[in-house]
């Protein structure tokens, strides 16, 4: 969550489990915090971005989510293959403005192939990022458990068919 990366940012202690991902070069404008009390929401922040933030996993992912407020055009998210921002760039989404003062955050998804890192550019106008989830690839053990479980659900499809194809004769 945001609150997990500010902690990081201002180099306070640490806050939740280490998923070993890295968030570095962003700085956040705390006097920009967000809320929407003509919603009723009153506990509703989102930190303003005001320069690039980029953040590298330990292991690939394979998908990125997150809820943004774009004020103004030219905000973009790139994905890379490579730490820290270098490799193949996977996928790149440039967004324009979807919200004003009074508008609720928007729900962005990405999808891609083994990603280690990404970058978010935001414009001079500011961005402001929360709930940020990321998919991770499966472990291998995680393939090998499917594949038997489908192997033993055949199996199982395959003798009740001959169990009745018996009874029948």
């Amino acid at each position: 969550m945001i609150s997990s990366i500010t902690a990081a940012l201002t180099r306070a202690a640490p806050q939740g489990v280490d998923y070993g991902i890295r968030f570095t070069n962003a700085n956040f404008d705390s006097t920009s915090q967000y809320t929407q009390p003509t919603f009723g929401i009153t506990s509703s922040i989102a930190y303003m971005l005001n320069s690039p933030l980029m953040f590298t996993a330990d292991t690939a992912f394979t998908s990125i989510a997150f809820d943004a407020f774009f004020f103004g055009v030219g905000n973009v998210v790139n994905v890379w293959s490579g730490a820290n921002g270098t490799g193949t760039l996977l996928a790149s989404q440039t967004f324009g403005q979807n919200c004003t003062p009074t508008c609720l955050q928007t729900s962005y998804s990405m999808f891609f192939a083994n990603a280690l890192s990404v970058t978010i550019s935001p414009n001079a106008n500011g961005t402001g990022l929360d709930n940020l989830r990321i998919g991770s690839v499966p472990e291998p053990a995680t393939w090998a458990m499917m594949l038997l479980g489908f192997g033993a659900i055949g199996y199982r499809i395959r003798r009740r068919r001959r169990v009745h194809i018996l009874a029948g004769a």
